[in-house]
This record gives C-alpha cells, sequence and structure tokens, in this order.
C-alpha cells in the first residue's frame, strides 16, 4: 500500500469521525471552525477527507468535540471508540498504554502492522510539517 492510500484512508477516517462528532453536538462547521481557529472551508476539505490536519490541530478539534485524538481512529476501536467518551486521564502514560493494549488485543498481527506503519507516517509527516 502506498503512503499516499494510506494518508487518504487515514485523512477519511479522520474526517468522518470529525463530521459525525460535530452533527451530534448540533454544530454547524462554522462553529467547530471557530473553537479551532481554522475557517470552515477548512473544516469541510477535513470532513471530506481532502485534508489531513496537523497533529496540532486534531488535538484542537479533538478537544474541542471532547474526544481523544484515538477516538477519531476506527483502527483505535471504531464506533466503540466513538461511544467510550470518558475523559482521558491528565499525563497518564499508564492509562494510555492500557487503552492501546485492549484495543490492539482484537486486532490481527495484519492489523497491528498496518496501523503501526499508519502511525509511523503520520507522524514523520508531523514532525516534518514543525520543521517548516
Amino acid at each position: 500500500m502506498s503512503d499516499d492510500s494510506d494518508f487518504n484512508r487515514l485523512a477519511a477516517f479522520l474526517g468522518t469521525a470529525i463530521s459525525t462528532r460535530r452533527r451530534e453536538l448540533g454544530w454547524t462547521q462554522e462553529d467547530l471552525s471557530g473553537r479551532c481557529d481554522v475557517t470552515p472551508g477548512y473544516v469541510a476539505r477535513i470532513e471530506r477527507g481532502e485534508r489531513l490536519p496537523s497533529p496540532i490541530l486534531l488535538d484542537r478539534i479533538g478537544r474541542a468535540l471532547g474526544l481523544r485524538v484515538a477516538e477519531m481512529w476506527p483502527a483505535f476501536g471504531g464506533d466503540a471508540a466513538m461511544e467510550a467518551r470518558a475523559p482521558y486521564p491528565a499525563n497518564s502514560r499508564d492509562a494510555a498504554v492500557a487503552r492501546l493494549t485492549k484495543v490492539v488485543e482484537g486486532l490481527s498481527a495484519s492489523e497491528i502492522r498496518e496501523l503501526a506503519a499508519m502511525v509511523q507516517r503520520l507522524l514523520r509527516a508531523g514532525r516534518r510539517m514543525g520543521k517548516q
């Protein structure tokens, strides 16, 4: 699978999760954009999967929507993760590792490898963006 394909899939996953949660809250794209300091048009492109937000913007969007970043990734639990809205313990690496371990337990070896590769590419892209 190519990097472009992975990024396109990830952008589509994230866009759907963001759009779904925004609508659950009864917000418009303009409401969300105001809370995240981006334009409504940019929110629309993210939701359509045309843009992949930076890790910093993804965190801002998640906080505005009351979601952990992991809840926006179907690979981290899909609909079950969207339903689990418990707040993420502040500064709790152990809790994050425990949650991730629970999610990964249900994946096949190939799904874990694919997920790890996608996360590594996303992190590299975020680092490159931070250097610009």
